[in-house]
């Protein structure tokens, strides 16, 4: 529903991210008759509910929203930063120890990306995610971690997942897999000439120095990963904020080091051309990313259909799939089925081979009892 400012809650909660992001200036008046329950709802079923009140903390009093409601909210911003003070160090301990036994671990995803935000404490923690490009260092740590752990895990599956210190670990062998075997062979060739020609990126997380993948590796990973849970059961606003400030600071020295068309080669080798464009244009339309910072064709073609499943199915599609959480196994697969098709018939045009490719994946996925 529209507000007497003609802005709904959802375009009120982007202008906030903006100015928490970039700066971006906003007029006060737009949120003078913002219904207050929505948009924090929004931002919940986002899981950028941090990023939002810290948009909106500079509003003049007489805008903002009433003293309980913030009150209830604050708790939140003081829950968050409180998880990622306690996964930053769970994440040193186990990065400290993880190289003092001879490993060379490399972080993704979770508190590297939150290290481009304004604030990092304020972007909502997940799992610790480590990856070990060297295979048989994979394998040894996966190993190990099965002995003295009680892992979720298949065989030849890309990550190993535990519970440690209270934070999920995933332990990874891969860092993304396609389905269509062409763009997976391009792709793993791929991740590995990167690894072994570009400088390893390192991020700093309290005073600690932290191995994490080279600039241009990072931004495809964090493209095939909206690309993997777009293509499954959807996505999340928080996602495309990781790749905007990702982007916003380090999209110079991706440029400087490869030229355009090297990036463009590299993501429709991996059979995501498409996907990718529309992303790019959410980031700019949607999160006012300048196209400069943009380094990869751009293009609105399936950039609503992607916004579609992000208000409609909130972080990675929970809000469509939780009628399904206490289901067991195998039904949750059989009544998931649908689900699936519809999504494969959504995105075939972006995603021709992989779409149909993934879809036919699941039958042997789940004979095999992986998700």
């Amino acid at each position: 529903m529209l507000h007497p400012t003609g802005k709904d809650h959802r375009e009120l909660l982007l202008t906030a991210i903006r100015h928490t992001l970039f700066g971006t200036p906003l007029d006060p008046e737009d949120f003078r008759c913002c219904d207050w329950d929505a948009f924090f709802s929004l931002a919940m079923e986002q899981t950028v509910m941090t990023l939002a009140l810290d948009g909106i903390d500079g509003l003049p009093k007489d805008v903002k929203p009433g003293f309980n409601l913030v009150l209830r909210y604050a708790n939140i911003m003081l829950t968050t930063e409180k998880k990622n003070a306690h996964i930053n160090a769970v994440l040193i301990s186990l990065y400290r120890q993880l190289k003092e036994s001879g490993f060379s671990p490399v972080i993704m995803k979770g508190q590297v990306a939150a290290a481009n935000y304004p604030n990092p404490m304020h972007r909502q923690p997940g799992d610790i995610d480590v990856w070990f490009p060297d295979a048989k260092e994979a394998e040894k740590a996966i190993d190990m971690a099965k002995r003295n752990y009680k892992c979720r895990w298949m065989p030849g599956e890309k990550e190993v997942s535990f519970e440690w210190k209270g934070v999920t670990i995933e332990l990874h062998r891969r860092i993304a897999d396609m389905q269509y075997k062409p763009y997976q062979r391009f792709l793993q060739q791929a991740i590995s000439d990167l690894m072994s020609s570009c400088p390893q990126r390192e991020v700093e997380i309290n005073g600690v120095t932290i191995a994490a993948m080279p600039s241009l590796l990072t931004m495809l990973h964090q493209l095939l990963h909206i690309e993997y849970h777009v293509l499954r059961e959807g996505i999340g606003l928080r996602q495309f904020c990781d790749l905007a400030v990702f982007l916003q600071r380090y999209s110079e020295e991706i440029k400087g080091r490869h030229s355009r068309k090297e990036i463009q080669r590299l993501i429709d080798g991996c059979g995501i051309s498409d996907v990718a464009a529309a992303v790019g244009h959410i980031l700019h339309s949607e999160l006012n990313l300048p196209m400069e910072h943009i380094p990869f064709r751009t293009s609105e073609n399936g950039a609503e259909l992607i916004m579609e499943d992000i208000w409609q199915g909130g972080n990675f599609g929970k809000l469509l799939t939780a009628r399904y959480e206490g289901y067991g196994f195998i039904r949750r697969k059989i009544v998931m089925t649908p689900l699936h098709w519809k999504r494969y018939r959504r995105y075939r045009h972006l995603l021709p081979n992989e779409a149909f490719a993934n879809f036919i994946s699941k039958f042997g996925r789940a004979a095999k009892g992986v998700k």
